[in-house]
């Protein structure tokens, strides 16, 4: 479980938190990811550390696939919960060719049923983490593009 906090009371309070968590969620970890531009706005130091256990790596299993996700190494809490619902349609989707761009893990392009899959990703540990999940899941017919998607985006419109 990761938490992301910006908020000064629960900075203060962050153990009885932890506490409350344990006692409803069975859980291996609880890691703080508390970073960002909003913490600065309420003039709180940036806070990245595990609160209980300590393991960083796991697999998840959304809609029949499988991903690898790194809580620590990962960007903002190492999976976007908020993106089930949108990962959700995506699946019941097929085609030919897939373009997945901002890719990050993969989990659209993954999921997606095509033949062909494109990825586009600028971060090179996402690239490593959307590799590890295309073996996850053995897909096979793909191509990453580890370049700006703005850029990469512009040439394939305009070429």
């Amino acid at each position: 479980m990761v938490i992301q906090n910006n908020n000064p009371f629960y900075d203060k309070n962050i153990e009885i938190l932890k506490e409350a968590i344990l006692e409803v969620e069975s859980v291996n970890s609880i890691y703080e990811k508390s970073v960002g531009i909003k913490r600065e706005e309420e003039f709180l130091l940036p806070q990245e550390r595990f609160l209980y256990g300590d393991k960083s790596e796991t697999i998840i299993e959304e809609y029949g696939k499988r991903f690898f996700v790194n809580i620590v190494k990962g960007q903002k809490t190492g999976w976007f919960l908020d993106q089930k619902e949108n990962r959700k349609i995506i699946k019941n989707i097929s085609g030919e060719k897939c373009l997945d761009v901002f890719s990050y893990t993969g989990s659209f392009g993954i999921l997606i049923n095509c033949e062909e899959r494109i990825f586009v990703e600028k971060d090179k540990k996402a690239v490593e983490i959307l590799e590890k999940n295309l073996k996850l899941n053995n897909i096979e017919n793909y191509k990453i593009i580890n370049d700006d998607a703005y850029s990469t985006l512009k040439q394939i419109v305009f070429k």
